[in-house]
């Protein structure tokens, strides 16, 4: 699935205003070649990052090495891709940070890409109406530190600036699929965060509020994740492994059918991370870190209270 403009094939998205784009994907895995596909309509110019899989983890030596104390979590997620995920966000961060102009000079702006990161409708409804040429200018002109180009679902929560940007709320539906993120704040989160992992990557995005002070986005989706346009977030445990709803699944999270309700503090703990976990407590985000906008809530609304998986 890929959409394509009908009046501009040739139209120059000029990396979203980004100086580099780094695309977070398994080696020679059939997202990577998909991407490809999907995004060759476009002058888009990018470099693949190979990412960390969770299979290649040595979990116990992180924990033994300090890397990987707690974990906390929204609805009690962990898996070893969780974790292989983060780090290959991280991967990404420390080649943007070696990366230099012709010149010597620095690049300034980096756009991170997941394999599943697709142009959506409101991508197209940008380019087709002359919108998306205004979206560059205000990029280039307003302050932020992180600006995302989506999230989890199509309509982006915040506050307007203007026709095409707002100020994110945080929180609210997370996904890491495409979001770009200055050098100097890039730089600070870097080393803050480096080989150490304790909230997926989407999340601490949102949680690191102190370097990522500015947080912008666009008013709707314009890249989104293969899984949620298909609606197939957690896939079809009803059609075959090969089939496209099950390909682009969520590669961290449990299927729903898989959920351990007879076990209820791992009832969304990958069976994979047993061994590792001593201890499941609820953790009240509010109070420990706290909302930037004064809400305690995600998502739709609804109070959460999150969960803190101690590990042993």
């Amino acid at each position: 699935m890929s959409l394509v403009p009908k009046n501009n094939v040739h139209f120059r998205l000029k990396n979203f205003g980004a100086d580099k784009i780094f695309v977070i994907s398994e080696k020679n895995s059939f997202r990577r070649k998909e991407f490809e596909k999907a995004w060759k309509w476009s002058d888009l110019q990018y470099e693949f990052i190979d990412a960390i899989m969770g299979e290649e983890l040595d979990i116990k030596s992180m924990i033994q090495d300090g890397r990987l104390n707690t974990f906390i979590d929204p609805s009690g997620n962990l898996s070893k891709n969780i974790i292989g995920v983060a780090l290959s966000h991280q991967k990404a961060y420390e080649k943007a940070l070696s990366e230099f102009d012709s010149n010597g000079q620095p690049l300034q702006s980096f756009l991170f890409l997941e394999d599943d990161a697709r142009p959506t409708s409101a991508l197209i409804d940008l380019i087709e109406s002359g919108e998306y040429t205004k979206l560059l200018t205000n990029i280039s002109n307003l302050s932020w530190d992180i600006f995302w180009f989506g999230r989890a679902k199509n309509y982006i929560k915040g506050e307007y600036l203007n026709e095409r940007v707002k100020k994110l709320r945080r929180f609210d539906s997370p996904g890491a699929q495409s979001y770009m993120i200055r050098r100097n704040s890039l730089d600070e989160l870097y080393y803050k965060i480096k080989d150490n992992v304790d909230i997926a990557a989407d999340l601490l995005l949102d949680r690191e509020h102190d370097i990522l002070k500015e947080s912008l986005c666009t008013n709707k989706t314009i890249i989104g994740q293969m899984g949620t346009m298909i609606h197939s977030f957690t896939g079809n445990k009803d059609l075959p492994d090969d089939h496209i709803s099950n390909l682009y699944k969520s590669q961290t999270q449990l299927p729903i059918h898989l959920w351990r309700k007879d076990i209820p503090k791992l009832e969304r703990v990958n069976p994979d991370m047993d061994e590792f976990v001593e201890n499941v407590e609820d953790f009240d985000y509010h109070k420990e870190i706290g909302y930037t906008d004064n809400s305690s809530a995600l998502g739709e609304g609804e109070t959460t209270s999150w969960k803190k998986i101690i590990l042993k």
